[in-house]
């Protein structure tokens, strides 16, 4: 069943990485570069941010993206059964066993495990590391606020222009409904907003 947890996670993985493409495409109007044949998608994102690939790798974690790399192979063994693929998976699980203890004081899992023996908490290390390359990503590709108070489109809440606290609190709702932001931050936008209007 765990393996199969894998899967699914792995799938929504990929959904992210191409949405963020989209999004971090449209606020930093990044040139990417073509993705090689074969080329793993986590790797090709971690090449095309509006960072340096180092700086991007360093900000992600290298045992994270490890981490994501060996259940990528895992969900390929799954999927497409190989012996190319699996000598890749030991290998990956070999050097994996070198950080074993960190990962455990990092995520409070029993994992990774090997092929044969994926369990429970196989699936909670993968899903709790791609959230927090997920998180990681974001903050690289996080746009300015100024850029976030241009991209609202404050038509859509004439009918509370006239009562200011009424549409404030409809452009703090429509900030944290799209992108999240809440406190501090989204106070900044609404003056920005206001200053533009």
């Amino acid at each position: 069943m765990a393996k199969n947890y894998i899967v699914t996670t792995y799938q929504s993985a990929e959904l992210f990485l191409e949405e963020f493409k989209s999004e971090s495409q449209k606020w930093h109007n990044i040139v990417r570069k073509q993705r090689e044949k074969d080329e793993p998608k986590l790797e090709w994102t971690l090449k095309n941010t509006n960072l340096s690939y180092r700086e991007t790798v360093k900000k992600v974690g290298e045992l994270e993206i490890m981490i994501f790399e060996y259940y990528r192979l895992v969900r390929v063994a799954i999927v497409h059964r190989s012996a190319s693929t699996e000598e890749k998976l030991v290998k990956k699980y070999d050097k994996l066993l070198d950080y074993q203890a960190q990962i455990f004081s990092m995520y409070d899992v029993e994992a990774p495990n090997r092929f044969d023996e994926i369990n429970f908490d196989d699936f909670l290390l993968f899903s709790r590391v791609i959230k927090n390359i997920a998180f990681s990503l974001c903050e690289i590709a996080k746009p300015s606020n100024e850029a976030l108070a241009a991209d609202i489109d404050i038509k859509k809440f004439k009918k509370s222009i006239k009562n200011e606290k009424r549409f404030d609190n409809a452009i703090k709702g429509e900030i944290q409904t799209r992108y999240g932001i809440t406190g501090q931050d989204a106070e900044l936008i609404l003056k920005l907003i206001h200053s533009d209007m």
